[in-house]
């Protein structure tokens, strides 16, 4: 069967509309949009987990301080003894824990309680962080209006020793 003109007309513009469909429907590029879809949010959760870890962190070592210094305090004979055996050890502590906190930083605070007891508090500044804006990001996204806290604390009150 011989073909006419209109024929052949016919036959490549399906042929070109059958390409363009092919081309349309390819994955080749949904991929990267996925991709610049999720990377904010998943770098948002990277980044939110370690300004929790370094936040937690910190807890836990001023609570570890606390407990240690109000310990060594025990031992001490007077008020003023109690309270250097509580900072040396807070600052030993804190000494531990240098790769993530600076010692010079920590703030330890003894007083004698009526009663036979002595409190130890620590404190810590978590503006040495510099993770302020992301801070305000995490609670914005998490609808939060949260201001980001300006020192982590902990008092432990323990009773004299020698009784």
């Amino acid at each position: 069967m011989a073909r006419n003109g209109t024929m052949e007309i016919r036959i490549i513009r399906y042929r070109k509309r059958h390409s363009m469909l092919r081309h349309w429907s390819s994955d080749a590029g949904v991929v990267a949009l996925e991709f610049a879809l999720i990377v904010p949010f998943f770098l948002l959760l990277i980044f939110g987990t370690m300004v929790f870890a370094l936040y937690f962190a910190t807890f836990v070592a001023v609570i570890h301080g606390a407990n240690e210094g109000a310990r060594a305090s025990v031992g001490g004979i007077s008020d003023v003894e109690r309270g250097q055996l509580a900072v040396a050890r807070v600052q030993y502590i804190f000494t531990a824990y240098s790769p993530l906190l600076k010692p010079a930083l920590v703030n330890v605070q003894t007083q004698a309680v009526p009663g036979a007891m002595f409190k130890v508090t620590v404190q810590y500044p978590l503006n040495d962080f510099k993770f302020g804006a992301f801070y305000n990001l995490l609670t914005a996204v998490g609808k939060g209006n949260a201001a980001q806290p300006q020192k982590i604390g902990y008092s432990v009150t323990i009773a004299n020793g020698g009784y």
